[in-house]
């Protein structure tokens, strides 16, 4: 009988974590998604771009700072990199900071040669 309410507690720890692990990635897909959208919307200045990034990471509850996002620009394309760090309580007493990588290559939509700021 112990032995079976061990693996019983085993077994419910592992399924919280997995709930929390898979819903922390879930919203940084769902993030992801939302730089994607807002990058191929229209042809805008690195900052225009790194405060867009920054909004969008208030209003979806992710760590990421002005100073963490990297843009490159090309003619059509856009780059927007950065990494971030979100603690994620795997046991009630224990919490890692599990880390996400953001890289979104869109292209952008009404681009122009004139415009393009390759580096």
């Amino acid at each position: 009988m112990i032995r079976f309410a061990v693996r019983f507690a085993f077994a419910v720890f592992l399924a919280n974590a997995a709930y929390r692990i898979g819903s922390e990635y879930l919203a940084h897909l769902r993030f992801r998604d939302a730089v994607r959208d807002a990058v191929s919307a229209a042809r805008k200045s690195d900052d225009e771009l790194r405060r867009a990034v920054v909004t969008l990471a208030e209003q979806h509850d992710v760590p990421l700072a002005a100073t963490d996002v990297a843009i490159r620009q090309s003619s059509h394309q856009v780059l927007v990199e950065g990494s971030y760090r979100k603690a994620i309580d795997l046991l009630p007493v224990y919490s890692y900071p599990w880390r996400f990588e953001l890289s979104v290559e869109a292209d952008v939509l009404g681009a122009s040669p004139e415009v393009s700021r390759a580096r």
